[in-house]
């Protein structure tokens, strides 16, 4: 008589089948995390390519102008989700996990709603405050703030649509519109005034912006829609906006933090320092900062998985996944950056003649990103598994130490100071992202030590 499998034995298979499914898992994400890689690397190039062509055609002070405008724009626009963007990360997989139908339907339709009236009201200040401001920024036409103001409501859209894109596995979804088809938008319509004899200003860049913003927001809105219809179907929407409001204002304080002291260099070069200045500054940032994609894909993709280790109650899982998040991080930064430094006299040179002063600032500006880079997705994993208070006291701390860097470095030292005040405020970051994920979740977050390495090779990935 043929022997079946004892208990033993069938739990063992039950065993291995979960490996096997878990392994499969991790292949599919680091599949995803690969296509996010190369949307990435491919935006980071057309960015680069943009900028050079956007400075090119304008000139160092309108490219300056047109840099300050847009820099407000992105600042403002990634606040006005209000955290929407990462709840998107946190509810969605929850509600999936649960078989939540009925709210997540909710969800998907009220945050993004919320965050075009939010964002329109915030139009409309920002438009008041340009031309109230005018006699104060006597470098800085005020019509380019406000036509740049006008991005603002599809700006903040699309953010929350790549939330939601990224938690459904649809990575490129989320990031292609933005990434790819805004820079080749923009690059079209500036590139046609200037062929047409157009005076191509930074009146002219931020009027193309807002064209390729609205356009592209469009397409997303279309595109999305359409997965969404076919992935959780028609039926009733349970609206639970108090409490997905309460957990999205805990991370738009971090937030806030966290886009203060990513533009606090900015904001205050702009105080002491000429337009065609801050565009030298800024393209030394951009030039170096073509390795942020790189923390950005892996991100990206492992947000929403840290949260399905953590409602699975996979401590071990969650443990590999980060370590070696942390790893391809930094490693892949580090190499790049290599690279980057080698040829940065010659991509600087591209921008024109006098962008190849900033070449200087270069290996300053690497240590801040190589210090970012050291302790991975921290942020991210925070965020996820509830302490986004913990983070907003993170970048509270890293803001306030950029801006009194910045505004001890920069009138002394000007461009230099100014590499050297975000290295400062990066550093920060890093030492307290790093003890605030090893105290509150008990996880190791830096390139060196910790007991939860990973093994070598992607379908080992929990």
């Amino acid at each position: 008589m043929p022997k079946f499998p004892s208990i033993s034995s069938r739990q063992d298979l039950k065993a291995l089948a979960a490996r096997l499914m878990r392994q499969d898992e991790g292949r599919r994400a680091w599949l995803t995390a690969g296509m996010a890689f190369m949307v990435r690397v491919t935006s980071a190039a057309m960015l680069l390519v943009t900028q050079i062509l956007l400075a090119r055609w304008m000139g160092s002070h309108e490219f300056g102008v047109y840099i300050f405008a847009w820099t407000i724009i992105v600042m403002v626009g990634d606040l006005m989700p209000l955290g929407f963007v990462m709840t998107a990360q946190r509810v969605i997989p929850e509600a999936r996990h649960h078989g939540e139908a009925a709210a997540l339907r909710g969800f998907l339709l009220s945050s993004r709603l919320f965050t075009f009236a939010a964002a329109t009201a915030a139009m409309l200040v920002l438009i008041a405050l340009a031309h109230l401001a005018a006699p104060w920024l006597s470098n800085i036409d005020p019509r380019v703030i406000t036509i740049a103001a006008f991005a603002l409501p599809a700006y903040a859209v699309v953010n929350v649509m790549d939330g939601i894109a990224r938690s459904f596995d649809r990575v490129n979804l989320g990031l292609v519109p933005p990434l790819i088809g805004r820079p080749i938008m923009l690059v079209l319509l500036v590139g046609g005034a200037h062929l047409m004899g157009f005076t191509t200003d930074a009146v002219t860049g931020v009027t193309a912006a807002v064209i390729a913003t609205w356009a592209l927001a469009s397409i997303q809105l279309v595109l999305l829609g359409r997965h969404l219809r076919a992935a959780v179907g028609p039926g009733p929407r349970d609206y639970r906006f108090r409490s997905w409001l309460s957990v999205s204002l805990q991370i738009f304080a971090s937030i806030c933090c966290v886009s203060l002291f990513t533009y606090a260099d900015i904001i205050v070069l702009n105080i002491y320092a000429e337009p065609a200045d801050v565009a030298i500054y800024y393209a030394a940032l951009k030039v170096v900062g073509i390795t942020s994609f790189i923390g950005f894909a892996i991100a990206a993709v492992m947000g929403h998985r840290f949260v399905e280790r953590q409602v699975a109650g996979d401590r071990a899982g969650l443990e590999q996944l980060l370590a070696q998040a942390v790893k391809a991080t930094f490693w892949s930064t580090a190499a790049l950056m290599a690279v980057i430094l080698l040829l940065g006299r010659f991509i600087l040179a591209l921008f024109g003649p006098d962008f190849t002063a900033g070449y200087s600032l270069l290996p300053i500006l690497a240590l801040a990103f190589l210090c970012r880079a050291s302790v991975g997705p921290a942020e991210r994993v925070l965020t996820m598994l509830g302490e986004q208070r913990a983070v907003a006291r993170v970048y509270a701390a890293a803001f306030v130490a950029n801006l009194g860097a910045s505004l001890m470095l920069i009138p002394l030292y000007g461009l230099t100071g100014a590499a050297f005040a975000v290295t400062i405020g990066t550093g920060v970051e890093a030492l307290m992202l790093y003890r605030t994920v090893r105290r509150r979740l008990g996880l190791h977050a830096f390139i060196v030590g910790g007991a939860g390495v990973a093994k070598p090779g992607y379908g080992a990935i929990p």
